[in-house]
């Protein structure tokens, strides 16, 4: 029987190399969970190393020698992905509750503790918190439009105030996760199959702490400053997309709750190719995949706010070249210093 009562996984790559302005966010990150109000020797702390090329495996081993709760899992090869070092967490972990947490977040100090005391006094198979997005010196709630403690049946109508589709900030029954062979795809956008498989098959309550921000995010780091979107990257998160919709489907989940998820991802594959730099020609390539999501499920409503909905008519008509000078136009202001500073690190949005 283990010692540990939680069990938090943290997928690592090269965190001795991250280009950060300030502090290193993985030290921080780090003293969070040895922090806990939990105690950290009721906290197996897998760190899993995707085969990092800086000095990555020396950092955590020496934290291995200095905290018996922390256990280093080095991988061979690189997945270039956190999925495949979530799930070899999930394999090794020794306690009956698990949680995630990436390589550059913060937790509140009393994370484990509280969401522990949900999952076992209220014997649910995960319990969900809310989360805050640290974007230059300013700290953003997610707002779910309601922002409560809430107990929500599965299928209801309520789900569609479940937090975002982000799985850290969340504990989760091992077993649950175990019995129905629940693990994170190799592809983009993991997190939404992972939580709509956990959506779709449990049987109990779920328990959704939309007043408690467990977790801050950090979203101004200058590798997502700088990120660009590829063909490959459209065409996962259409891929997963589909899936999760087809499973919301099959599963005969509340309408509402369907549609604001397209909605979402509908966002998301606009925004990210906006985002691209990819050359005209790859982008008519990106229009089709994304034209191709919107006419399958163009019997489900979705209600897009204005400059979505522009975009959305655009791409169902194939009118590209309007697209294509919006992306050129948007990557010239993100890239831009002064719009950074004046705009992006100001007021996240």
């Amino acid at each position: 029987m283990s010692n540990y009562k939680v069990s938090i996984i943290v997928p690592c790559y090269n965190i001795d190399s991250i280009d950060y302005v300030d502090v290193n966010p993985f030290n921080t990150m780090i003293d969070s969970i040895i922090n806990q109000s939990f105690g950290i020797e009721n906290i197996e702390v897998l760190l899993v190393d995707d085969c990092s090329t800086d000095n990555t495996k020396n950092v955590l081993t020496q934290l291995s020698s200095k905290y018996s709760s922390i256990k280093p899992i080095f991988l061979e090869k690189n997945s270039g992905r956190p999925s495949v070092p979530r799930n070899i967490g999930i394999n090794n972990a020794t306690a009956d509750y698990v949680m995630f947490l990436d390589q550059d977040d913060e937790m509140d100090c009393e994370c484990v503790k509280r969401l522990y005391d949900e999952i076992t006094v209220h014997e649910v198979d995960f319990v969900k918190s809310n989360y805050s997005i640290k974007m230059g010196e300013n700290v953003l709630n997610y707002d779910t439009g309601k922002n409560e403690r809430l107990v929500i049946k599965p299928k209801s109508k309520e789900m569609i105030y479940l937090v975002s589709h982000f799985i850290w900030g969340s504990i989760y029954k091992k077993s649950f996760l175990n019995q129905h062979n629940i693990r994170f795809p190799d592809t983009q956008a993991e997190d939404n199959l992972f939580l709509s498989k956990c959506y779709n098959l449990t049987d109990s309550d779920i328990i959704s702490l939309n007043d408690y921000y467990s977790i801050i995010y950090t979203a101004n780091n200058n590798n997502s400053l700088s990120h660009s979107f590829t063909l490959k990257q459209i065409s996962d998160y259409e891929s997963i997309f589909e899936e999760t919709i087809d499973s919301y489907i099959d599963y005969s989940q509340n309408q509402k709750f369907i549609s604001l998820n397209m909605e979402r991802y509908i966002i998301i594959l606009i925004g990210s190719l906006l985002r691209s730099k990819e050359d005209f020609t790859t982008k008519k390539q990106m229009i089709s995949i994304i034209k191709k999501f919107l006419l399958k499920y163009k019997e489900i409503e979705v209600n897009l706010p204005l400059m979505w909905k522009i975009f959305y008519i655009l791409i169902k008509y194939n009118i590209k070249l309007p697209i294509n000078m919006a992306s050129l136009i948007i990557n010239y202001l993100f890239e831009n210093p002064i719009f950074t500073k004046l705009f992006r690190n100001k007021d996240y949005n």
